[in-house]
């Protein structure tokens, strides 16, 4: 059988752990991990760690090596997970966002979602998530005017 990695805790280490496990203001996943890894300081294998706390043993060895690997910040947030990539280039996120604030839609003063979409052929959600991401809505060009006036 492996045995798992050894963690020794310095006196501050311990102390901010011992916070996160307890405290009534940090999240239930990260008060979880903050044990997991005191537990490991005791010198507890994560067999033992997982029957103390009622969770499996392979989620210990993850939060264990973690820890190992970055310290708190291991265990603060979970791992980026790959997610759906967008099916718009950059170039295109760019030219919505120049449409955005520089040109204004015939007989109009700003963009609406749904007119954008037609003058670029992406869908509502996307322009909106573009607008979003960047910080804007169809009346940037109005607000952006007023501030380099």
């Amino acid at each position: 059988m492996r045995k798992a990695a050894a963690i020794s805790l310095t006196e501050s280490e311990h102390s901010n752990l011992l916070k996160l496990s307890q405290g009534r203001r940090v999240s239930v996943r990260l008060s979880e991990r903050a044990k997991i890894v005191l537990l490991a300081d005791e010198g507890l294998e994560n067999i033992e760690i997982a029957n103390r706390l009622g969770i499996t043993r392979q989620k210990v060895a993850r939060w264990r090596e973690r820890y190992i690997k970055a310290g708190v910040l291991g265990i603060e947030k979970d791992a980026p997970r790959s997610g759906r990539r967008n099916q718009y280039d950059e170039a295109t996120v760019k030219e919505v966002v120049r449409k955005t604030l520089e040109d204004k839609p015939e007989k109009s003063t700003h963009w609406s979602r749904s007119r954008m979409s037609l003058e670029t052929g992406l869908s509502d959600s996307t322009i909106g998530r573009i607008w979003k991401n960047h910080g804007l809505k169809g009346s940037s060009r109005i607000s952006v005017r007023v501030l380099f006036v």
